[in-house]
């Protein structure tokens, strides 16, 4: 079995071939792969601010004038996009009581507004008098 340092003085002096370059990252460049970058906290969490502000900003402009929906979209999402600088792009999960499964956070807000748009439902049909009491 030959050494390393063997195999490279036979590349170098042309006795061995140059063997082929890795195709999969090596496990140091794994781990150098994780690192995150370093943020400035403090400006981060201004700009955050900053962001939160304009999304109530569309919002109540969207509560008055209805042309102004695609402005709460799109001041949500630049929310959401800075915030992925610091939660590295995961978004809120909830953890079953046994933590071995994990619920995106917007399924259950998905399941609680149709929680909500059932009973309003249910409540407006029976004050017309209909059955299902």
């Amino acid at each position: 079995m030959t050494s390393p340092f063997k195999n490279f003085i036979g590349v170098v002096l042309g006795t061995k071939p140059v063997p082929p370059l890795r195709e999969a990252p090596g496990p140091a460049e794994i781990r150098l792969a994780k690192i995150p970058d370093v943020v400035d906290t403090a400006a981060w969490y201004e700009a955050h601010a900053q962001l939160c502000y304009d999304l109530q900003v569309a919002v109540m402009r969207a509560a008055r004038d209805a042309n102004a929906e695609a402005e709460v979209g799109k001041a949500h999402s630049a929310l959401l996009s800075h915030a992925a600088i610091i939660n590295g792009g995961s978004g809120p999960v909830l953890l079953a009581k046994n933590e071995e499964y994990r619920i995106p956070f917007e399924r259950l807000a998905v399941a609680r507004a149709k929680i909500k748009v059932l009973e309003a439902e249910n409540a407006r049909l029976r004050a017309a008098g209909g059955a299902g009491s």
